[in-house]
């Protein structure tokens, strides 16, 4: 019994680590204060101090994950809520079966729209496209993974334009990892790779600018 409960107290301080984790990532999207956080969650206040500060024992409730998933809200906290669910399903959090499976159900049609590039902001706002499981093969073995379909599609620009395959790409993130959780390693190598770009793309703009700016003639 006493093992059992310290199995049950890991599991829910796993849990309420990655509610913490949804709370960093609003805040450091410059959502710092409740106020804000309901704003673009799009829930009350009091619903959403639930949400990010209470230890609730069942967590929050699938429909108010739907419902949240349904707002624009940022890229992280978008992914990090994301992992909260898969990490759920897995039963990671100390769930019952019955749970489990209702959950599981609840999330089969969850989906946001398909992008043929990096997924940004705007497209990530409507979550409307099924989140897909496919086989990649890493080290010989193919091994299922679970994304959303704007991060296959970005994963799948990132592995053309560096002309390799997508499982030469994914071996090279599983080598790498950080993480426990692969699909969650694979969503943070998307973003940063998003952000790179930006500030890549934000760089030659600036030089363009400064370059026409010294050719112009002196009145």
């Amino acid at each position: 019994m006493a093992k059992r409960n310290r199995a049950y107290k890991k599991q829910k301080a796993r849990q309420a680590s990655q509610v913490a984790k949804i709370h960093h990532a609003l805040v450091a999207a410059g959502y710092d204060t409740v106020t804000k956080q309901a704003a673009v969650l799009a829930v009350s206040r009091s619903v959403a101090w639930a949400f990010l500060h209470q230890d609730k024992r069942a967590g929050p409730s699938n429909m108010l994950l739907k419902r949240i998933l349904l707002s624009k809200i940022p890229w992280d906290v978008r992914a990090a809520i994301h992992q909260y669910i898969e990490d759920k399903g897995l039963g990671l959090y100390g769930h019952s079966y019955a749970a489990l499976q209702y959950h599981r159900r609840s999330f089969v049609g969850l989906s946001q729209s398909t992008s043929a590039h990096a997924p940004n902001e705007k497209e990530l706002g409507d979550m409307n496209s099924l989140i897909a499981k496919r086989s990649v093969v890493i080290g010989g073995h193919k091994t299922s993974i679970s994304l959303e379909e704007p991060f296959w599609a970005a994963l799948k620009q990132i592995a053309n334009a560096q002309h390799v395959t997508l499982s030469a790409l994914v071996t090279q993130i599983d080598g790498k990892r950080e993480q426990n959780n692969l699909s969650s390693e694979i969503r943070v190598f998307v973003l940063r790779h998003s952000r790179v770009e930006d500030k890549q793309m934000d760089a030659a703009k600036a030089r363009l600018s400064t370059l026409g700016a010294e050719r112009r003639p002196a009145n």
